[in-house]
């Protein structure tokens, strides 16, 4: 026969929640205890049962087992939250250790449950960082003084690092655990991974400065090539007048100063405002095969090079010079991270990027087809705490003098305008791969080699040609070029002068060269006028601003033809024939 000890507990394992009474016949002391430890809700002597007793043992146990499920629901209902919750919480001890973690904590910590019970793990030693993401390892863990202090923790920024190289950023609040007493017995912590957050918003604060010092670039290029204008029209026209070996040498070293300095002007606009080039259908295996001959020419023997397409190359829609620029820009800092040689190699290849591809630094990446160019080098690699860096303008791990940290700012800059992105893999002691994305026109037909413009600078027959600027050396350089090559000028320092001029002299004069910033009246509000009196008058447009832009506002203001300062003699002088032949094949 079994005893009612032994029926308790069959009847528990059946189900645990209901609450259970046992009856006893001979109110021993130690039983009723065993009884009670079992798991009965009350214990009652038979030989002291009544009704009063038996009722108020019911509704005694009928309400503690009410009681404990409210109690029980609430704890799953706390646990079921804490299991589900997207944010990571943790709770450690005094000392740091982590006695429990969620399941979202345990994702994004790499814990294990094992290595919790162990007590394995602690949050002391995390890394606080700056709100970039950078590890700080002269502050004060405030973690730690949390546990010292009580001093509740809110936004704080730490980095994990872990031994597979993922590196994770979080979020941190945490407020001290106390016991009955009020002392401190541990913290709970929340935690956040914002690693993916904090890329989107390195890409966003990296365009932001580069628009910012592309607003300012743009505000100080038309000054600047101001300035160089006139320089670079000096220089071309004192080489037809000086005919000895030195004087040429020394002019062209001049000349080459100048349009350094107008090369470095573009470059800074070009990643600030993505200027855009003319696009026409480009095969990039033939930009490849011009960037394999400066390779050869001029990079060390130490430097072994190869280049590799797919069969069946896309063309790509974009501006020949600035993609072998970016090209060029890869390549050089290829061979820079190579002091004692290695391998240099540009692989081409069609691909199509669905809708799940992951743009890793560019999520404004879009799907379709492009053309993937890899420039992959064996050198030093780039250290992973400067790599978020090296698309900032200015940005250089070069020694002083040996670069302007333009260079990858610019191909940046190019990528983006074409539509395109570039992504970039490194790592310290073994190298580096950049891929660049451009957009393909899968329809185009091939480009064909265009017949290279004659070299002959041609000459005016005697027409006149109304030159406006408001810097006078510009002006009295122009006038002297254009003189010495055949033409008749008349000058004006703005708007409203050249028009006054121009009434007095519309039918002789056969061309207007405008430029487009003036004070008094600028260069639109002068075609406007000179529109106003002759609707047939010829005007070529110059600025001093970035040529896309200049160009845009020229055609705004109705001008077929424009020229970006500064301007090489037989730019001038070639625009100038073409609107002369127009003229004539008009009229």
């Amino acid at each position: 026969m079994r005893t009612g000890l032994e029926l308790l507990r069959e009847a528990q394992a059946f189900s645990a929640r209901l609450p259970l009474i046992l009856l006893t016949g001979q109110g021993d002391h130690e039983i009723d205890l065993k009884a009670m430890k079992a798991g009965a809700a009350d214990y009652l002597i038979k030989g002291q049962l009544t009704s009063d007793n038996l009722e108020r043992a019911v509704r005694y146990a009928v309400e503690n087992w009410r009681a404990e499920e409210r109690l029980r629901r609430e704890r799953d209902l706390i646990s079921r939250v804490m299991q589900t919750s997207p944010v990571g919480i943790v709770v450690t001890d005094q000392l740091g250790q982590i006695t429990f973690a969620n399941h979202r904590a345990e994702e994004v910590l790499s814990l294990t449950k094992d290595a919790i019970k162990n007590n394995n793990c602690g949050v002391l030693g995390w890394c606080v960082t700056d709100p970039e993401g950078y590890p700080i390892h002269d502050r004060p863990l405030p973690l730690k003084q949390l546990l010292e202090t009580g001093r509740p923790v809110q936004d704080v920024c730490h980095v994990l690092d872990f031994p597979d190289d993922r590196r994770v950023l979080l979020s941190t609040n945490a407020m001290p655990l106390l016991d009955s007493s009020g002392k401190i017995d541990g913290m709970v912590i929340t935690i956040d991974d914002i690693t993916e957050r904090k890329k989107l918003e390195t890409q966003f604060l990296r365009s932001q400065r580069m628009e910012s010092v592309g607003t300012l670039a743009g505000g100080i290029a038309h000054d600047l090539n101001n300035v160089l204008a006139p320089l670079l029209i000096s220089v071309q026209l004192l080489k037809t007048r000086i005919t000895g070996d030195e004087g040429q040498k020394l002019l062209e070293t001049l000349e080459s100063n100048v349009l350094r300095g107008a090369k470095l002007i573009k470059q800074v606009l070009t990643f600030g405002r993505g200027i855009n080039g003319e696009r026409i259908p480009i095969q990039p295996v033939q930009v490849v095969q011009e960037i394999e001959q400066i390779v050869h020419e001029t990079f060390p023997k130490s430097v072994e090079f190869q280049a590799d397409s797919a069969a069946g190359l896309w063309v790509v829609p974009g501006d020949a010079t600035q993609i072998h620029q970016v090209l060029l820009n890869l390549c050089i800092n290829a061979r820079d991270a190579m002091p004692a040689g290695g391998r240099l190699s540009i692989k081409m290849e069609n691909m199509v990027l669905n809708k799940i591809f992951h743009g890793g630094r560019n999520p404004e990446t879009k799907p379709g087809s492009y053309v993937v160019i890899t420039v992959t080098d064996t050198g030093t690699g780039i250290p992973k705490e400067i790599q978020n860096k090296i698309f900032e303008p200015f940005f250089t791990t070069k020694a002083p003098g040996k670069g302007t940290g333009l260079g990858l700012s610019t191909c940046f800059g190019i990528i983006k305008s074409h539509g395109g992105f570039i992504n970039y893999y490194s790592e310290v002691g073994k190298g580096s791969a950049f891929k660049v994305y451009l957009p393909a026109d899968t329809a185009a037909v091939e480009p064909k080699n265009l017949a290279v413009e004659s070299s002959t600078l041609p000459y005016g027959h005697d027409e006149l040609v109304l030159v406006v600027d408001d810097e006078v050396p510009i002006l009295t350089l122009a006038e002297a070029t254009l003189q010495h090559f055949g033409y008749r000028v008349l000058t004006a320092v703005n708007g409203a002068e050249a028009v006054s001029i121009y009434k007095k002299h519309q039918h002789e004069i056969a061309v207007v060269v405008t430029d487009m910033k003036m004070p008094v009246m600028d260069g639109p509000a002068a075609i406007i006028a000179l529109k106003a009196i002759n609707p047939k008058v010829r005007i070529i447009g110059m600025s001093g601003f970035n040529s896309q832009g200049g160009m845009t506002t020229a055609k705004n203001a109705g001008v077929d033809y424009f020229i970006p300062k500064p301007f090489a003699t037989e730019v001038l002088l070639h625009t100038l024939q073409k609107v002369l032949h127009q003229k004539a094949v008009t009229h």
